[in-house]
C-alpha cells in the first residue's frame, strides 16, 4: 500500500470503531479501566477522610507535598495527580480492557454477537499476556514522561521549554504507533507476548502509518482540558476549586471512550492488512 492508502485504512478503521463503538457490549470492556480510575478520582477528592487518609494522607505527602491534604491547595494540584493516577492504571488495567474491546470489535466484523463478559473473561485468563505485549508502549511514555522530568532542572531557552511538551507528545506518538500490535496480536489470535512481540518489525511496513493517524486523530479530544486547567486553577479554582475534579472525570471518561476507538481501529487495520491471509498480508 502507498502512504496515502494507509492514511486512509487508519482513517477508515477508526471511523468504522467509531460506529460499532456504540454497542453495548463493546464500550462495556473499557468500565473496568473507568471503575479504577473513578476509584483514585474519589480516594484523591477524599484523601483527608478518615476511611482514605490511613493510605492518601501518606502517600500524597510523599508524592505532592503536605498541602496536597490542604483546602483548597489539593484541589488545585489535582489535575497532575488525576494524570499520573491514569497513567498507572491505564499501566495495570489498559492491556486487559485493549485486548477486550478488540475482541468484541473483531466478533462485531465478523458478524457475530459481541459479548463483554466473553471477551473479558477471555482478556483476564490473557492478562499477563496482554500486559507483556504492551509493555514496549508504557515504556515509551514512562521513557518520555522521565526524559521531560530531566529537562526540567536544565537551563534551556524560552521557546526550546515551551516548545518540549510537544515534542515529547510527539515522540510519545510516534512511538507508541510503532508498538501498537502486539496486544492486538494477543487477543485477536490468542498467542503468547513473545510470538506476538516478533512479529512487531512485520507490522511496521502497513501498520505504522495507519496507528499513527489513529493516535493522532484523538489528540484534539484532550486539548480543551489542556486549555481549561489554566482557569480552573485561577479564575474558577479561587471561587470553587471543585470544579478541577469535575474536569478530571470529565478528562477521564475522554480518555477512556478515545482509547476504546483506538482499540477497535488497530484491530480493523491489522485484520485488513496485518494479519495472516489478510487482503494485503
Amino acid at each position: 500500500m502507498s502512504f496515502w492508502e494507509q492514511v486512509a485504512l487508519g482513517a477508515l478503521c477508526f471511523g468504522r470503531a467509531i460506529r460499532e463503538g456504540r454497542r453495548l457490549a463493546v464500550w462495556i470492556t473499557w468500565l473496568p479501566m473507568l471503575a479504577l480510575q473513578a476509584l483514585a478520582l474519589l480516594a484523591l477528592v477524599g484523601a483527608a477522610h478518615p476511611l482514605a487518609s490511613w493510605l492518601m494522607a501518606p502517600l500524597l505527602t510523599r508524592v505532592s507535598g503536605d498541602d496536597a491534604l490542604r483546602y483548597p491547595q489539593g484541589f488545585h494540584r489535582l489535575p497532575l495527580l488525576a494524570a499520573q493516577s491514569w497513567f498507572l492504571a491505564g499501566a495495570l488495567l489498559g492491556p486487559l480492557c485493549v485486548g477486550a474491546a478488540a475482541r468484541a470489535y473483531a466478533d462485531a466484523a465478523a458478524g457475530r454477537r459481541a459479548r463483554a463478559g466473553a471477551a473479558l473473561g477471555e482478556a483476564l485468563r490473557r492478562w499477563p499476556s496482554l500486559w507483556l505485549a504492551a509493555l514496549p508502549t508504557a515504556l515509551v511514555a514512562f521513557g518520555v514522561q522521565a526524559g521531560l522530568g530531566q529537562l526540567a532542572d536544565v537551563r534551556l531557552s524560552g521557546p526550546t521549554r515551551a516548545l518540549l511538551p510537544f515534542l515529547g507528545g510527539a515522540v510519545q506518538l510516534l512511538g507508541q504507533a510503532a508498538c501498537a500490535y502486539p496486544p492486538i496480536v494477543v487477543a485477536l489470535e490468542r498467542r503468547g507476548p513473545f510470538p506476538a512481540l516478533a512479529r512487531l518489525p512485520a507490522t511496521l511496513g502497513r501498520g505504522f502509518v495507519p496507528a499513527a493517524v489513529v493516535l493522532l486523530v484523538l489528540v484534539p479530544t484532550v486539548l480543551p482540558f489542556d486549555g481549561l486547567a489554566p482557569w480552573a486553577l485561577a479564575d474558577a479554582g479561587r471561587d470553587l476549586p471543585e470544579i478541577s475534579a469535575v474536569l478530571a472525570a470529565a478528562r477521564a471518561l475522554v480518555q477512556a471512550a478515545g482509547a476504546l476507538v483506538a482499540s477497535g481501529a488497530l484491530a480493523y487495520v491489522y485484520l485488513a492488512a496485518l494479519a495472516p491471509g489478510s487482503e494485503d498480508a
